[in-house]
């Protein structure tokens, strides 16, 4: 018959008799080495501190921590030592020893850089070196995007913290036993105030070239900024965001042999991560977005058919300057949704108009209901390509047709869809897309722009 255990006493969740045994162990009986007598341990050397995963990197590069850049695809920044500025669940942002931790100062004078960790990459750590290669390219020096090393406190400081959170929990002291008895007040979450951006600057986003750079490169470090704290934009910095206007007839700031562009193309490449670069590359022939008074004229024509307000849809929204133009009435009267496909554009237009539903995804990815939306406006993307949509991928539409097709079928019964597309839809010799609207919507209306009404801010003489 097995010998029955006697009952362990526990107070305030301690283990009473575990508690002596550590008091006894690491206090000792009070008795000359008392504690020697009790248990004796061996001491072993600790392992040498050592960064072996893209886990413990990301632990290790907290703010105010150093590293130094060895060897970089761009040689303009190896060897540099860096120090975090702030840090975020996508990357870090660094700056020179010689750089103050004022932001404001960082945007405006380019010392700061971000580095991705990012899923486009492929790491290896070895001999006290990270190094990231290119995703799915052999490891060889030439496929290097940078090698960093961690300074060695840092790396002490990481390897104590992991160490000390693998080891077991002990009881506490007893005498620094606690017993509380008091009722724990409820958690109350504070409501997050919400702000949506008015645009009240007809000539936003009319500038010459260098200018629009510049109000991109403040809007997006802005971005990133509020994006590293986790917050909403305030009204201030939501006035900097408005300013982006895009990459659209801004193709000479991705050339690296254009040496009146070099300044700009290095800021683009340190700021941007390698995903955001591709897609903002991708976009000089096609990101232009819509001067407010073209959007003025669109909603006085939704006005005077009577529309008042409800689900409105803007499918290729850019940062959203239909949202921002919208009358004050007709916003408070209804729910805004936004579809953007590129990342930099639907982040600035998420914290541009805060109380709206944004997704950032293709428009061929969303799946709105059909017959839901009683307005649709926007400017929809222009091309001789096309996406691919199971519904649609029979009808072979080009992009600006696709974008039609599909928002008059989200639209409900009764619903106005108010959108800018080439001239191409209405002047093609082959009437089938024309038919395929025709059979699900009536056209109330159509107005030829002159080809330089998008020219002043968006740079691009286009017939719509």
């Amino acid at each position: 018959m097995e010998e029955e255990k006697p009952e362990k006493t526990i107070i305030g969740g301690v283990d009473i008799e575990e508690a002596l045994k550590y008091e006894l162990i690491h206090y000792g009986t009070g008795f000359q080495d008392g504690k020697f007598r009790v248990e004796h341990k061996s001491k072993t050397a600790e392992p040498t501190a050592e960064i072996k995963n893209l886990a413990q990197l990301k632990r290790a590069l907290v703010v105010g921590a150093e590293f130094e850049i060895t060897s970089a695809y761009r040689p303009e920044v190896a060897n540099q030592l860096r120090r975090v500025n702030y840090a975020d669940t996508t990357g870090i942002y660094s700056i020179r020893p010689d750089a103050p931790d004022d932001r404001v100062t960082l945007a405006n004078d380019g010392r700061g850089s971000y580095l991705a960790w990012g899923k486009s990459s492929d790491w290896v750590f070895a001999d006290g070196l990270c190094t990231c290669y290119q995703k799915d390219r052999e490891h060889t020096p030439e496929n290097v995007v940078f090698t960093i090393k961690v300074n060695q406190r840092v790396l002490e400081k990481e390897h104590t913290e992991t160490q000390t959170a693998e080891q077991e929990e002990v009881p506490p002291k007893l005498n620094d036993i606690v017993i509380d008895l008091t009722a724990r007040p409820e958690r109350v979450e504070t409501p997050v105030e919400r702000h949506d951006y008015t645009i009240t600057d007809e000539n936003l986003g009319v500038g010459g070239a260098k200018t629009k750079f510049a109000t991109n490169i403040a809007a997006i470090k802005t971005l990133k900024a509020i994006e590293s704290e986790n917050r909403l934009a305030t009204p201030d910095e939501q006035a900097v965001l408005a300013q982006y206007v895009g990459w659209g007839g801004l193709a000479q700031a991705f050339d690296g042999n254009n040496n009146s562009w070099a300044s700009e193309y290095k800021q683009l490449r340190e700021l941007l991560t390698d995903e955001e670069y591709t897609a903002a590359k991708g976009s000089v022939l096609n990101a232009h977005y819509t001067t407010p008074i073209v959007i003025n004229a669109i909603y006085k024509g939704l006005e005077n058919l009577g529309f008042e307000g409800g689900n409105i849809l803007e499918p290729a929204m850019g940062v959203g300057n239909f949202f921002g133009t919208m009358p004050e009435a007709m916003r408070q009267n209804s729910r805004l949704h936004g579809v953007e496909l590129d990342s930099i554009s639907g982040r600035i237009a998420r914290q541009l108009y805060q109380t709206a539903d944004i997704q950032i995804k293709g428009y061929e990815q969303t799946e709105f209901s059909d017959n839901f939306f009683d307005a649709a406006v926007g400017n929809v993307p222009f091309g001789s390509y096309g996406v691919s949509d199971k519904r649609y991928n029979r009808e072979n539409f080009f992009i600006h047709d696709y974008f039609l097709a599909k928002t008059l079928d989200k639209l409900a019964p009764g619903g106005v869809a108010a959108l800018i597309t080439t001239k191409g839809t209405l002047d093609k010799e082959n009437p089938r897309v024309r038919e395929y609207l025709a059979r699900r919507g009536e056209l109330i209306g159509a107005i030829r722009l002159p080809n330089n009404a998008f020219k002043a801010n968006a740079g691009t003489e286009v017939t719509t």
